[in-house]
């Protein structure tokens, strides 16, 4: 349960120049410690609670893809079959090129895809990467270009890169920063990420031309003594989708808290761990800033399949001396909230994809001495 502060951490520093550091300035996210009043905040009291006391935990070992020394700074990772053949996709944090396509089952790096840009298949920040309705392609999201991007993947199994002035793209009308665009059952997307507003909404609905319908998922109630913008980015969250796109989930990232809404946006119910606790934000200075003292890295990367819910999860304080930039557990949970499983990983991980037909997790690894996309065997 973590994220590092030392070498690893100047990976992660372009990409997060890209998406975030404008961002923070702009809500003045400033983390630190003060002996100043307190103010807490946390979720309703509805939301069912999960204890892992008396389960057992399975441990996973990693096994390093020979292909990870063809990437750069690898970001999040999608896993799918193309034209039997098992391809990854990676998307990559130096944006040069900004995705790659390895063959997982030969570990055999296929080809680099598109380039930086703000044009047609371009990226300026290359983050998660999902499934699509089509066979065909999938979907990318660039949250600095505030869309998500449609790629025509055949012939991407024979090494033949998408052409990437074919692109289709859906620019979103969002304020703020989508960490996670989700493609849902009725065609609309839902948009999980901080929003500069002044409401207590978490995340917002589109339609399929990325026009926003409506905001849903309402934080407690906000408090005058915290700025609406610090209040948006302390409840940031990930997201994933069922397959048809009938559910959404969100895991929080300083919060030990799961929600499952419907396509429609309504909640349908929430899961607390072990490690809940409500936000603290401390005054003193111009403005009240999270406690790192009492703040933690919750959940890192969600991947969802037709029957299950997997979280990565960290759980290390903020001021953690050792935090590393992804976490050690992973949750296993029915799309009840009901908990089926817990992992441990050998290596702190920081994206996941799941293929549970062969029952293997592929995840990106940025911590430590050999980073890059490992193998994790479900099954002993």
């Amino acid at each position: 349960m973590a994220v590092n502060l030392i070498s690893e951490e100047i990976k992660l520093t372009i990409f997060r120049k890209t998406l975030l550091i404008g961002y923070v300035i702009f809500l003045c996210f400033n983390i630190s410690c003060s002996s100043s009043p307190e103010v807490r905040i946390g979720a309703n009291e509805t939301e069912k609670k999960i204890s892992l006391e008396n389960v057992e935990v399975i441990p996973l070992y990693g096994e390093r893809f020979s292909f990870s020394d063809s990437l750069n700074n690898p970001n999040r990772i999608l896993v799918k079959e193309i034209e039997a053949e098992t391809v990854a996709f990676i998307s990559d944090m130096s944006n040069t090129p900004p995705l790659h396509a390895a063959n997982v089952k030969d570990d055999v790096y296929l080809t680099s895809i598109s380039r930086g840009g703000e044009g047609p298949g371009e990226f300026r920040g290359a983050g998660s990467i999902y499934l699509s309705n089509s066979p065909d392609s999938i979907v990318v999201n660039d949250a600095s270009n505030l869309r998500v991007t449609y790629l025509g993947i055949s012939g991407i199994g024979n090494g033949t890169a998408p052409e990437h002035e074919k692109a289709r793209t859906i620019d979103f009308q969002f304020s703020g920063l989508p960490l996670d665009v989700l493609h849902l059952q009725d065609g609309n997307y839902a948009a999980i990420g901080p929003q500069r507003i002044a409401e207590n909404k978490r995340f917002a609905l589109h339609d399929s031309s990325g026009n926003e319908i409506q905001k849903f998922g309402t934080m407690p109630e906000l408090e005058r003594e915290i700025p609406p913008a610090v209040y948006q980015l302390a409840w940031r969250a990930y997201g994933t989708a069922h397959p048809d796109g009938s559910k959404i989930v969100a895991g929080y990232y300083n919060i030990d808290l799961l929600e499952i809404y419907d396509y429609t946006g309504e909640l349908l119910g929430g899961i607390r761990g072990p490690d809940y606790s409500e936000l603290i934000f401390v005054s003193g200075g111009e403005r009240p800033r999270l406690s790192h003292e009492e703040t933690i890295m919750a959940y890192i990367d969600l991947t969802a399949t037709e029957n299950h819910i997997y979280a990565l999860y960290s759980g290390a304080k903020i001021n953690q001396p050792d935090r590393k930039s992804g976490g050690e557990h992973l949750f296993k949970l029915d799309w009840e909230g009901n908990l089926i499983s817990v992992y441990k990983f050998d290596h702190h991980v920081y994206s996941i994809s799941v293929d549970e037909r062969e029952e293997i997790l592929y995840a990106i690894v940025i911590d430590g001495d050999e980073p890059g996309v490992y193998r994790f065997r479900l099954t002993n």
